[in-house]
């Protein structure tokens, strides 16, 4: 008979605890065992289901539309500092902003979101309620399936961005007296590569790339003669089809082997000469050239350094075949209308950023 009445007492005691009453409004709630998402799970509420809330959560929010809230707010600090109630104290103020305290089919405290809960008021304050309005806890997919689902497919685009120093090996000018001494600056180059996967019905390896180059190369060179004391600057725009091939792949690294076969659609060549005789004048001529240059080179890849980024680093060579530099300008004593580079090679270093996608 005890028993009972001690049973009685208990239900009527969690009916006056939870007066209140919700709904959850999201696919799948989780009820933590403290009021904090990091503490453990236990128990998941579906949409839909039912939920008794703690009737301290609205105990603070019934006098709101009649008291100032700057005076309600000192007048409930001066009454928590005369007569403590461990409902009110600091450590349940994060319960009062995001959770509401419920408690489980078993009878067991939890604690659940605000946001995942719809109450039932039986008042306005049912109309400004927020509920969110993506549902964080949907996990499901929508149909159709999407074909690359679960795992999204990479659609086989690479982009590189590359900076690249090397030393000049440009022949000069045909200087009208021998050349005594002369310096020169690093080769700069700075290339856009844009190349896709190359995939056949016969291969399936998916490490050829084909695509394009654009490149914009700049040196600096000086001479000096007995008389003479010359300086060359060369700006050089080029473009054309670019291959790769990942020939060794790893998780976390690749290695790289690649060409191109570039246009040097914009190349000039800006020489001065300050001539020491003062009878003769100090001119600067501009002489152009088209050619063609092949280039083959080296890269290693460290992936995914820099989020989706990867770091390349390599070597390349790019051949210089036989042309001819011409001006347009009227030129005469020290200078030629046109001079002729045999065949040379120019070596660079480079690093730089890819990504695919």
């Amino acid at each position: 008979m005890n028993f009972f009445k001690a049973s009685i007492f208990l239900v009527l005691s969690s009916t006056i605890c939870y007066a209140e009453s919700g709904v959850i409004a999201v696919l799948e709630a989780p009820l933590f065992s403290n009021p904090s998402t990091k503490s453990d799970v236990i128990q998941y509420k579906r949409k839909g289901d039912n939920v008794y809330i703690h009737s301290s959560a609205l105990k603070q929010d019934k006098l709101k539309h009649i008291i100032r809230k700057d005076v309600s707010k000192n007048s409930f600090y001066t009454y928590q500092e005369e007569y403590p109630d461990q409902l009110f104290q600091k450590e349940n103020e994060k319960l009062d902003i995001l959770f509401y305290k419920t408690m489980t089919r078993s009878g067991r405290t939890a604690y659940i979101l605000k946001k995942h809960v719809f109450v039932f008021y039986n008042d306005t304050r049912e109309l400004v309620q927020d509920i969110p309005q993506k549902d964080e806890t949907d996990y499901r997919v929508a149909e159709p399936i999407p074909k690359d689902f679960p795992l999204k497919a990479p659609s086989g685009y690479r982009g590189q961005i590359l900076f690249s120093i090397g030393s000049p090996t440009n022949q000069p000018f045909p200087y009208s007296q021998k050349t005594i001494d002369s310096g020169f600056d690093f080769n700069k180059e700075l290339s856009f590569v844009w190349s896709k996967q190359f995939v056949s019905k016969k291969s399936q390896s998916q490490r050829l790339f084909w695509g394009g180059e654009f490149n914009i190369f700049t040196g600096q060179s000086r001479y000096i003669t007995d008389d003479i004391v010359a300086s060359e600057s060369q700006l050089r725009l080029s473009t054309g089809p670019y291959i790769s091939y990942d020939a060794w792949i790893k998780p976390k690294h690749t290695i790289n082997i690649h060409g191109s076969l570039l246009l040097n659609f914009y190349n000039t060549r800006d020489i001065t000469q300050d001539f020491e005789d003062n009878d003769i004048e100090d001119q600067t001529v501009r002489y152009t050239s088209l050619y063609i240059s092949p280039t083959i080179g080296l890269s290693y890849h460290y992936k995914k350094i820099i989020g989706s980024l990867d770091i390349v680093s390599g070597v390349k060579v790019i051949m210089n075949p036989s042309h001819t530099y011409k001006t347009r300008q009227s030129v005469k004593d020290q200078w030629t209308s046109q001079y002729k580079v045999d065949l040379n090679f120019d070596q660079s270093y480079y690093l730089g950023i890819q990504t695919d996608y």
